[in-house]
């Protein structure tokens, strides 16, 4: 079987160098409005720093968020046995 042969063109020997257009200066971008997101960072924000053991997912679709998961720990100190009862005297 063979394959056809792709033939090769040469460079073109007087080949001018376009130069892009001159931009006039932009004017500075205006503050960006605020977004859905922009809550949804302020709740995580303060779900953070509420939480003292645990893990916070973010699940994010198109670059939104979409649903935040909170899974909180708490920490349970183990209570000490339960002291015998003092001897009965006779």
């Amino acid at each position: 079987m063979s394959f056809p042969t792709l033939a090769m063109s040469s460079p073109k020997k007087n080949r001018q160098r376009r130069t892009p257009p001159v931009k006039s200066p932009a004017a500075p971008p205006a503050a960006p409005a605020a977004t859905p997101n922009d809550a949804s960072l302020g709740f995580v924000r303060d779900k953070v720093e509420a939480l003292k053991y645990g893990s916070l997912q973010l699940i994010v679709q198109e670059g939104r968020i979409n649903q935040i998961e909170i899974t909180e720990k708490v920490r349970v100190q183990p209570t000490p046995p339960p002291s015998p009862p003092p001897p009965k005297s006779a």
